[in-house]
């Protein structure tokens, strides 16, 4: 009866506290879907990516969920008794059978879905047969017996019968069924009998084991090309017969068993990602175990271990993302924290009246356990729902706060997903009842006393734990400069690297440590200026400083909120748009323009003969395609000519070294290319107007150019085979666009004058297009006017794969889910602060009242306090977020071996994302003073004030 007593005492205080209850259960809710979130998209993701590649690694004939294993016993003999001598027939067929148990019972427990498709075969060695009648014709025949299991559903009987499956007496032949084509190349009749050789020794006499052909059959035209045969139909060499007549063949001394093959077709739909790692790891432990049988096991199709490298790209995603989520769960657990301690606040009187009437501390803390657990129990199940949305929300990332219309991720909540959920609740819980501890210690004579002392100053103030947390940060920052340093002198050419954990959280450190000292100062800037603002006649400031300087403590959790969250958001949306734009910018360097197209020049001449009759040539003629059908083409912006060739450039007669020669047209490049202002001293349009001047200008890059001490004017010469062109150097580049320092030294030139002096080369067109232009229709409108496009590189199709990435959109997916759920917890915490700050002064607004202030003063105060808190938060947490990206970014190009890439990295600070935030706490700030004004509209100083206490 006592247990119905104490939940009967949870749910009431649970209805009795409803509102700060629900604030508790959405963060539960939140930090719950934000954890499970993690490996509920990287169990998506890489769904689609294994599916994709396992359909990529497998074939028609061998879907994804085919295995296919063999046992090639003609390898094993015992070569010390005789080069050809067999090991024992009972131990070869005993092995048989010990394979054939474990296979048909262990491998499809592998996938452990639907076997869609099963067979095995065995077959002997081919040899030449001959027939019994003498006077039939002799010809080779190589054929072997076999044995196929599920051969009489997959073929129709053309003539003739199916084989018996009763083992022949001796002297008489073994019956046996042929495909019609080995009956027509090999010239094999129906019911005529056939000779096949067995084995004897060197000098024994030959003896042969006669067979009767008793049927003809053909494949079945649907079954031909389905993936259910162990082998490939047709059957040319092959004798067919029982599986009994077979085993008992194979167990003479005078026949030798080629191979057995067992093949499996499984459903492989129903196979997660999750499941990965226990498939291969069973698949392998099956292989261990038959090849301990059997030494001459093979292996043939089997496109599961392809996929082995998926399991540790799945382990770094999900560590990658739970660093990334890291700094908003730290903010979630703080916003619950921070709730219960709030509650537990408005309760201390009771707990010190349950203490003072014999209730212990356990039994105090069993109470808060049961009630929260309630709390934690619908988060369990609330929470991963929340978190498939999350993960789908990821799927369709393309950017930072930029999600696209795209195929959902195939989610589902995988098993591993219940560890991040209950360890998550049991953090959760744990830190709120580790809070109730020293309050279910109070007595209360010490409650009392320690009202009295509310105002002292918080925790992390008297220990100093923001100047500890500034000097881990420190060692943090020049460890990590010592990590990039290791990085930068071992990172091999290539290598990917994936995002630095350490990039993220050394920098939150810093922002949390940067946030908690403004804290500390902040006090003492309000005292600052209240000196100056108590000379004025207004009383609202005056008031509203003197409560900021004096209650410094009740707006800290607040402020620090909006720091964290604006500071985070910066740094955040400034990784994701750095790599974004970054990525986008390599891209569209490597391409030069949107599409570039390699179009057919060379055609077969054709020749007549004197009589006028058309004959091959080996003769090609080079046809210059009409070059302005390209910028006539629908959804083509621009459209320009581009060669490039490698030849040797001399000075003066004296060769230099060989490099690029690009021959442009300056004023349609101006018009398709893509280039960045900051990759040469110069605008791109000043060194293309040198080009348009002088024809015969050429621009050269700096490299060269200081190496060789050349000078502006200077003639150099540019030979392709037996031709050399003169040019005179007009300017001078540091890049140019698709050119890399491995093609220096570069000439950019008129593509006119080139052509005017050196025959007329193939080149590509570059071009613009249009949004939503259809590279497809452009194409075939090209077809259609002739001009056969041989080559394509669409920039837009690699941006399309790169943002399909796994781990990019899992970046930029958890980096914007995290800034919105920091943002929606800041302003539950923004509204929870102004609820619980509005009654607990119901008090001190009553006695403002009384003294004479009116109601449009007290909202002028209200509004002063909102204002003041949410401009702290948001200037600290802009200027914080801005110096720690200007300060860690540059490590980013390190991290992600960027450095030294061309175009060269730039950091990108996204103004529009800091007027966001700033446009939604202004929102916020808004509603919370309509709601504030609100209420003190309708506070009455009788309701305020009762015999000098609070209501």
């Amino acid at each position: 009866m006592a247990i119905f007593t104490v939940f009967w005492m949870v749910f009431k205080q649970i209805l009795k506290n409803w509102r700060l209850e629900i604030v508790l259960l959405a963060g539960l809710v939140l930090a719950v879907a934000i954890s499970s979130c993690i490996p509920i998209y990287t169990d998506g993701v890489l769904q689609t990516v294994m599916l994709e590649r396992w359909q990529r690694s497998s074939s028609s004939n061998y879907p994804p969920g085919t295995i296919q294993i063999s046992d090639e016993q003609w390898y094993d003999y015992h070569p010390l008794l005789s080069e050809n001598q067999w090991r024992d027939r009972e131990e070869a067929y005993e092995q048989y059978l010990q394979l054939d148990k474990i296979l048909q019972k262990s491998v499809p427990e592998v996938f452990g879905t639907e076997v869609l498709h099963f067979s095995k075969t065995g077959r002997t060695d081919r040899k030449p047969v001959l027939p019994l009648d003498p006077l039939e014709e002799t010809r080779n025949r190589y054929m072997d017996f076999a044995f196929l299991t599920g051969l009489e559903e997959r073929v129709d009987l053309v003539s003739g019968r199916w084989f018996t499956n009763d083992i022949p007496l001796a002297g008489e032949p073994i019956e046996v069924v042929i495909d019609e084509n080995a009956s027509y190349d090999l010239n094999l009749n129906l019911d005529k009998i056939y000779r096949f050789p067995l084995e004897t020794g060197k000098y024994e006499e030959r003896k042969y084991l006669d067979f009767k052909v008793v049927g003809i059959f053909r494949v079945k035209k649907d079954d031909y090309n389905q993936p259910v045969w162990v082998e490939r139909p047709p059957f040319n060499n092959t004798f067919f017969i029982a599986e009994e007549v077979f085993e008992n063949l194979i167990k003479r001394d005078d026949t030798s068993p080629y191979k057995y093959t067992w093949f499996w077709n499984m459903d492989y739909e129903p196979v997660r990602y999750h499941q990965l790692d226990h498939i291969i790891g069973k698949f392998k432990r099956l292989e261990t175990e038959i090849r301990n049988i059997s030494n001459t096991i093979r292996i043939n199709q089997s496109s599961i271990l392809s996929l082995e490298p998926l399991i540790e790209q799945g382990a770094a995603l999900k560590k990658l993302l739970l660093i990334l989520s890291l700094p908003v769960l730290g903010m979630i657990f703080y916003y619950i924290i921070l709730t219960a301690s709030l509650t537990i606040k408005r309760r201390s009187n009771e707990i010190a009246l349950l203490r003072s009437r014999g209730g212990s501390i356990f039994q105090i803390v069993v109470t808060y356990l049961l009630e929260w657990g309630f709390l934690g129990l619908f988060a369990i199940f609330a929470g991963p729902q929340l978190g498939l949305l999350i993960a789908r929300l990821m799927g369709a990332s393309a950017g930072f706060l930029d999600f696209v219309s795209r195929e959902p991720l195939p989610v589902i909540i995988p098993p591993d997903a219940h560890h991040y959920i209950f360890l998550t609740i049991a953090a959760a819980l744990g830190s709120c009842l580790f809070l109730v501890v020293p309050a279910a210690g109070e007595s209360i004579v010490s409650y009392k006393q320690k009202i009295a002392r509310e105002n002292r100053k918080p925790f992390w103030q008297r220990y100093y734990l923001d100047v500890f947390f500034l000097i881990f940060s420190i060692y943090g920052y020049r460890e990590l400069s010592k990590q990039i340093v290791n990085l930068q002198n071992g990172a091999s050419a290539g290598s990917q690297h994936i995002l630095d954990p350490m990039l993220f959280l050394i920098p939150v450190l810093f922002l949390a440590t940067a946030g908690l000292i403004s804290l500390r100062v902040m006090p003492w800037l309000i005292r600052f200026f209240s000196f100056f603002v108590e000379q004025l006649p207004e009383v609202s400031l005056t008031v509203t400083l003197r409560q900021f300087f004096r209650n410094s403590g009740q707006y800290s959790p607040l402020i620090f909120f909006i720091i964290m969250t604006v500071s985070l958001g910066i740094y955040s949306s400034s990784i994701a748009r750095t790599l974004e734009q970054n990525f986008i910018d390599s891209l569209m360097y490597e391409h030069g323009a949107d599409v570039v197209l390699t179009e057919k020049w060379h055609f077969d001449t054709p020749t007549y003969t004197a009589e006028g009759q058309l004959v091959s040539s080996d003769k090609e003629v080079i046809f210059e395609p009409p070059f302005h059908i390209h910028k006539e083409l629908s959804g083509v912006k621009n459209a320009a000519r581009v060669l490039t060739r490698r030849g040797n450039i001399s000075i003066g007669g004296r060769n230099l070294a060989n490099g690029t020669l690009m021959a442009i047209d300056p004023v349609d490049f101006a018009h398709v290319s893509w280039f960045r202002d900051d990759l040469t001293e110069q605008h791109l349009y000043y060194y293309l107007n040198l080009l348009i001047d002088y024809e015969d200008a050429v621009l050269v890059n700096r490299e060269f150019f200081e190496k060789n001490q050349l000078k502006l004017g200077e003639t150099v010469s540019f030979r392709i085979g037996f031709n050399a062109i003169d040019f005179f150097v007009a300017g001078v580049i540091d890049y140019w666009p698709t050119i890399y320092p491995s093609s220096f030294p570069l000439l950019v030139a008129n593509l006119d004058f080139v052509q005017a002096q050196y025959i007329i080369e193939p080149y590509n067109v570059w071009l613009s297009l249009e949004e939503d232009a259809s590279l497809q229709a452009i194409v075939d409108e090209l077809t259609e006017e002739g001009i056969y496009v041989t080559n394509i590189k669409d920039v837009r199709n690699r941006l399309v794969e790169g943002r399909r990435n796994p781990e990019r959109m899992g970046i930029f997916g958890i980096l914007s889910i995290s800034f919105a759920v920091a943002v929606l917890i800041t302003v539950m915490g923004f509204f929870l602060y102004n609820f619980l700050s509005l009654r607990k002064r119901m008090l001190e607004f009553g006695v403002m009242r009384a003294i004479g202030l009116s109601i449009s003063q007290l909202v002028t105060i209200l509004s002063l306090e909102q204002f003041l808190t949410v401009s702290f938060g948001f200037g600290l947490g802009t200027l914080f977020g801005v110096i720690v990206s200007q300060i860690f970014l540059p490590f980013l190009q390190v991290s992600q071996n960027l450095e030294g890439v061309v175009p060269g990295f730039r950091i990108v600070i996204q103004r529009s994302d800091i007027g966001n935030i700033l446009i939604i706490l202004g929102i916020s700030l808004i509603i919370g003073l309509l709601i504030l004004a609100f209420i003190l509209i309708k506070l009455k100083l009788h309701e305020a004030i009762k015999l000098g206490e609070e209501v």
